[in-house]
């Protein structure tokens, strides 16, 4: 896994002090000074960091780092050790954000959400972030694994990644790259529950404000081409939105087993992104999906923000009944269930209540 996640992106650079990994355009370690060797190997496999966590293997690479399976010394338990890249680390700027917005996604506590527990920098100076390690699989593999998935159980994954949205939305948090690799469907309670994970790219958006404080600048593109709404792949300004359209083209994905464009690279995701996300039949001949999930996910993905659905409650909503309708219908339920048991228990109640009778009867006769 090491070796395929190395040559897929530019030439590596590693620091044999700190050990941190640069991608490109750095000869010295921004944090150490040292000088960079070519990456030959890992070098924080087998390291301690911070005196608690003890990297294992490498699981995955995100937008701002190396994704760690690590485990923690004192608990016997495992831990995800997102590990800055060093190129990124080089900012000042960017440090301090990282660990501003690790602070603020550590708050987010949802069943959905890959919860982040910990954060912080080693004494060499890595920034890093631990996250609860869970095992699943994620919703590429998933696809890749079993093709198109059925409508109901595609219903079910998108209101555990709405919801999860929907919380983060709620504590001014805006991930800015939900994408398939970036949700994993771990088995509870007998069924796939979604969970997001990787906020790595994430920005934090004041609740009930516009003002953002932002990892990148506007103009500087940070995503998936793939999952991202025509306004960040041009590299504008976003909000929650950004969120609903990327979630919107993951639930196109789930359903039809492919993308909705063919797009390879930057330059021609924002070309084909001008372009009307496609009917999901025309993507996927002989996928049949109902007038209601195809025009949700419409909606979610529309090109003009002003006509984007505006939240991801609105698509929960749609989903399933608001949340005082579950109330009413269980409190039905379980009234309806009582009744039903109240005529088996009169039968008792009225041969208990003729002994009585019959007894006090005898007893005044006696008398």
């Amino acid at each position: 896994m090491n070796t395929e996640i190395v040559a897929r992106g530019p030439a590596r650079r590693v620091c044999p002090h700190c050990f941190a990994v640069y991608r490109a355009g750095f000869t010295s370690c921004a944090v150490d000074g040292e000088q960079l060797e070519p990456f030959v190997e890992d070098l924080l496999i087998g390291v301690m960091l911070s005196g608690r966590y003890v990297v294992q293997e490498l699981i995955g690479e995100g937008a701002t780092g190396r994704v760690y399976r690590a485990r923690h010394a004192l608990m016997s338990r495992d831990f995800a050790v997102k590990v800055m890249f060093g190129d990124l680390s080089a900012n000042e700027t960017t440090r301090e954000r990282f660990l501003r917005e690790a602070q603020t996604v550590s708050r987010l506590a949802h069943g959905n959400i890959v919860s982040v527990v910990d954060f912080g920098a080693t004494k060499a100076g890595l920034l890093y972030m631990v996250m609860t390690y869970v095992e699943g699989r994620t919703l590429q593999r998933l696809v890749e694994d079993e093709g198109p998935l059925p409508e109901a159980r595609v219903r079910r994954h998108a209101i555990d990644l709405l919801s999860a949205l929907h919380h983060a939305h709620e504590n001014g948090v805006v991930h800015r790259d939900v994408k398939p690799e970036n949700v994993v469907a771990v088995q509870y309670g007998g069924r796939d529950v979604v969970r997001v994970l990787d906020f790595g790219v994430a920005f934090m958006v004041a609740p009930g404000t516009e003002e953002r404080e932002r990892l990148t600048r506007t103009g500087c593109i940070v995503g998936t081409p793939l999952f991202m709404p025509p306004e960040q792949a041009f590299g504008r300004s976003v909000d929650r939105s950004a969120d609903i359209y990327s979630a919107g083209m993951v639930l196109y994905y789930l359903l039809a087993g492919t993308t909705a464009f063919d797009a390879r690279s930057m330059t021609m995701a924002q070309l084909l992104m001008k372009e009307k996300v496609p009917p999901i039949s025309t993507r996927a001949p002989g996928i049949v999906v109902s007038a209601e999930l195809e025009a949700m996910i419409a909606h979610m993905t529309a090109h003009d923000v002003e006509h984007r659905m505006a939240s991801a409650a609105e698509a929960l909503a749609i989903l399933e009944p608001p949340i005082g309708e579950i109330v009413t219908r269980d409190l039905e339920r379980d009234e309806a269930h009582l009744a039903a048991e109240v005529p088996s228990r009169w039968p008792f109640v009225a041969g208990g209540l003729a002994f009585v009778v019959a007894a006090l009867v005898l007893i005044l006769a006696l008398l």
